[in-house]
């Protein structure tokens, strides 16, 4: 698989549009200008840089807005920006029983333990519909 496919399939699994794809690609990649063109040496830093938003919880229509947040900051506003999505990555992958897997999940040992990230969200909708309804 070629590193434009992999990164399509990781923003697939994802659910990450093109705005969001910029903003992460203007995020990992300090000289890109969006909407620009992707280089070919690029597509798999980018693909890491959707993995971890993935793995962070982020939704498609989160990520413009924060990354833009962060831009406005000014000078430095990458390494602050990674610091915490890197951060909130690393505790949900660390603990899978309470966050579920990220939706590009794929290390085989970690599905067959927790299941697909589509059969975490079934169990935590059911864990929820056996809750009492609110008076």
């Amino acid at each position: 698989m070629s590193p434009r496919d992999r990164l399509e399939r990781a923003a697939t699994l994802a659910g990450y549009g093109p705005p969001a794809l910029y903003a992460i690609a203007e995020a990992a990649l300090p000289r890109y200008q969006a909407p620009g063109p992707l280089a070919e040496r690029h597509f798999n830093q980018v693909r890491d840089g959707v993995e971890v938003f993935a793995q962070a919880g982020l939704l498609d229509h989160e990520i413009p807005s924060l990354i833009a947040s962060f831009k406005a900051t000014g000078r430095g506003w990458q390494g602050d920006l990674w610091s915490q999505v890197v951060r909130v990555a690393c505790l949900r992958f660390n603990h899978p029983d309470a966050y579920g897997l990220s939706p590009c999940e794929d290390d085989p040992e970690r599905l067959q333990t927790w299941g697909t990230p589509a059969a975490q969200s079934a169990l935590a909708l059911a864990r929820t519909s056996d809750l009492p309804a609110a008076a």
